[in-house]
């Protein structure tokens, strides 16, 4: 979820924000989105993209602890994937 946030976030804000500031319109932020590309937003466009970069870290951290305890415990089912047995007196 965080890296389609992230991704989301630069595809969006490269192709709809503008290039140059403008004042009028509360677009005075500069921002670099996708690989360099330089646009300038609002304050509220300009802290999304911060929480959104924020974040990425975090939600890569919970993806490889979920990862790890399904490869450990098996937990989490995939539309296809064999159930597991219960052992005698779970439930």
């Amino acid at each position: 979820m965080g890296l389609g946030t992230v991704i989301g976030t630069h595809l969006y804000y490269s192709s709809r924000l503008p290039r140059v500031p403008n004042e009028q319109d509360g677009h005075i932020y500069r921002m670099v989105v996708n690989h360099g590309f330089i646009v300038y937003g609002t304050e509220q466009e300009y802290r999304l993209l911060g929480i959104a970069e924020k974040i990425f870290p975090l939600s890569c951290i919970c993806g490889m602890v979920a990862g790890i305890l399904n490869f450990k415990y098996g937990d989490f089912s995939t539309p296809g994937s064999k159930k597991r047995k219960c052992r005698s007196g779970d439930q």
